[in-house]
């Protein structure tokens, strides 16, 4: 109960709300690991090599506060105040922009992956809403700001682990739709 309870303190290091998210990145980071290793030789394998070490970096990131360590050297390297007081919000918000990059050649195919895309965008919205929350101007809450912040990244972090899983169900290297080179004993990459 948020008028009785404190639930900021399930969100922390080593605490059970961190750890969670820290876990969906991983796992969101192994699978796009396993769709790199499987559809190997491919051009398209490019992108989930990208992706998982892309991920497994959002887990460290997260674990142990990387971003928030780059706004606090900024913010004293440039010795400014005001707009840098969140520089480490604005970090993260450039997140967004390095995943579209990344994806930028591969759109064509990604596109085909409706359920990725599907869980990508409730992701995104999830992670937009949890760097605009932190962005806030007004500190006077009711309830616990930093709890609201971490449980729309958690919230991100589980939309974008499904989306992988999704991603690999639809390319046909995981589950029952698996498909294998007989030859080579190995999964075959989709058409281009």
């Amino acid at each position: 109960d948020l008028r009785h309870d404190n639930p900021g303190r399930y969100f922390g290091e080593g605490r059970p709300g961190t750890i969670a998210t820290v876990l969906a990145f991983l796992l969101a980071g192994i699978v796009a690991g396993q769709n790199w290793w499987d559809l190997r030789p491919s051009r398209f394998a490019r992108f989930w090599f990208v992706a998982g070490v892309g991920l497994v970096g959002l887990a460290i990131d997260d674990q142990f506060k990387v971003h928030e360590a780059i706004g606090d050297w900024i913010t004293e390297t440039t010795n400014m105040q005001g707009p840098t007081d969140h520089v480490d919000d604005i970090v993260v918000l450039f997140y967004a922009p390095i995943a579209g990059l990344v994806a930028l050649p591969f759109w064509r195919r990604l596109l085909r992956l409706w359920g990725m895309i599907a869980y990508l965008g409730i992701g995104f919205t999830f992670f937009m809403a949890m760097a605009l929350w932190d962005m806030r101007l007004e500190e006077d809450y009711d309830f616990d700001p930093y709890a609201m912040e971490e449980s729309f990244k958690l919230l991100s972090a589980v939309s974008i682990a499904v989306a992988m899983m999704s991603a690999r169900l639809a390319l046909g290297v995981w589950g029952p739709n698996k498909t294998y080179d007989e030859g080579a004993d190995r999964v075959t990459p989709p058409d281009p």
